[in-house]
């Protein structure tokens, strides 16, 4: 019998990555081929590669909602993307196409819509992103993280979580290593860093490393060898998978951003988290929903000074009752086992 074969698709930042990346390993289980498409310069080419997945890139513009120059050049990369993606998906014989959003995304699914082959999309965030929007006229089925986003997609829409990626899952069921004497400090800038983030970490480093052993995971934003001689300090431009995972579950605290790839792990590991998200985008209202479900602290990157930053993290971290309040409802607010349930609509949409 023939092997199934899906194509991936997406990038320009590691949001769109994550929860693809999750479901490897069940099409794989089953002897699925598993091929990606992205960019030729985003974050997703070294993801994919340190997963051992076939990668092949296309040219890659995008749909601006303000004035820019580029409004004018990347229309012609996104046709050139187009006739590329027809190239591959005839080449490559693909049984379906799978996204999780970004604008490499929407040439991929659109050749796709052409040759007949079937479309899923997986919409992670609360707000549709335009990328999204446009790929949605093409897709057979739309996965959604939320139910407030079963409104925004009608019938093609099934609820089920967002994934989460199997060293998440290892994570949890291994044991503990033996930790530092202080509590430990996870703070995460995002698949390609946060310079604002950076930036205030660095000035509270001097009274945080007095009572935290602090991971800070900087992004290409910053070179980790000009702090790394910082006492209980340990700065990391990426680290794979496996290594956040287990860091982050022996995390007494955790601060990101409001990427929901990120959300949805700290919500499997049950972690009390601070949410600074990056302002005027769509994380803004991702964190804004973990706020009102009491899921999380909520910082505006706007009105944070350091002063601010550092009292609540030890005020946080001095309330165990609230540690705890906050651990519960963060682990209740997204869908377990979507992984399993986005495998069976896939499996079930190629066999239509």
């Amino acid at each position: 019998m023939k092997s199934k074969k899906i194509i991936l698709t997406g990038g320009g930042t590691g949001g769109s990555v994550t929860p693809l990346l999750a479901l490897v390993p069940y099409f794989q289980t089953e002897g699925w081929e598993v091929i990606w498409i992205g960019t030729r310069t985003g974050v997703e080419k070294k993801i994919v590669s340190d997963a051992k997945l076939p990668f092949y890139a296309i040219a890659s513009g995008k749909f601006r909602r303000y004035f820019s120059i580029k409004n004018f050049t990347d229309p012609i990369l996104i046709i050139i993307g187009f006739f590329q993606s027809l190239f591959l998906l005839l080449k490559l014989r693909a049984d379906v196409v799978m996204s999780a959003g970004g604008f490499v995304s929407v040439p991929v699914v659109w050749a796709a819509w052409c040759l007949r082959i079937p479309i899923t999309i997986h919409q992670q965030d609360i707000r549709p992103g335009l990328a999204n929007r446009l790929m949605s006229v093409c897709a057979s089925v739309i996965t959604v993280t939320f139910e407030k986003s079963l409104q925004d997609y009608k019938q093609k829409a099934v609820w089920v979580g967002n994934p989460v990626r199997p060293e998440f899952i290892k994570a949890l069921e291994s044991g503990l290593r033996k930790q530092t004497a202080l509590p430990w400090l996870l703070i995460l800038g995002g698949g390609t860093g946060s310079e604002a983030l950076n930036e205030l970490v660095l000035a509270s480093l001097p009274t945080l490393t007095k009572q935290f052993y602090v991971i800070h995971i900087t992004g290409n934003k910053i070179s980790e060898k000009d702090f790394s001689s910082i006492y209980n300090y340990e700065p990391h431009s990426f680290l794979p998978a496996e290594k956040i995972a287990e860091t982050m579950r022996q995390s007494t605290l955790v601060i990101t951003r409001a990427g929901l790839g990120t959300l949805t792990e700290l919500s499997f590991l049950s972690k009390p988290t601070i949410i600074m998200p990056l302002p005027h985008s769509h994380q803004v209202d991702n964190a804004a929903y973990f706020q009102k479900n009491e899921a999380a602290i909520v910082l505006s990157q706007t009105d944070c000074s350091v002063e601010k930053f550092i009292q609540t993290i030890i005020s946080m971290t001095e309330d165990a009752a609230l540690l705890e309040k906050l651990s519960l409802s963060i682990n209740r607010l997204i869908k377990p086992e979507a992984e399993k349930q986005i495998f069976t609509i896939v499996h079930d949409l190629i066999r239509r």
